[in-house]
């Protein structure tokens, strides 16, 4: 029997739910900064989600354009129309 490999893990995920994903990883990390302070040393927790903030940061091209705003809405309009992320289609990073 052969095992698997636990080091790593790959996550499809279309590019509007990774788009809200990173948008929410943002919000509440500076949230955090604010109430605890940039100086606090992060939890296991923190430094799982900034992990997760870091790889999709170079996934997301729209992070770094002057409409961000606007393409996060147009992603949360979209995620809402249809009722969820399907990971089949516009994957992110695949």
């Amino acid at each position: 029997m052969q095992q698997k490999d636990l080091s790593h893990i790959e996550i499809r995920l279309n590019k509007d739910v990774a788009l809200i994903l990173f948008e929410w990883l943002v919000i509440n990390r500076e949230k955090n900064d604010a109430v605890v302070g940039e100086e606090t040393p992060l939890s296991a927790d923190e430094i799982a989600l900034d992990t997760l903030e870091a790889a999709l940061e170079p996934l997301l091209e729209e992070i770094f354009s002057p409409n961000y705003r606007q393409l996060v809405a147009e992603a949360r309009a979209r995620l809402i129309g249809t009722g969820g992320g399907n990971t089949s289609s516009s994957d992110a990073g695949a």
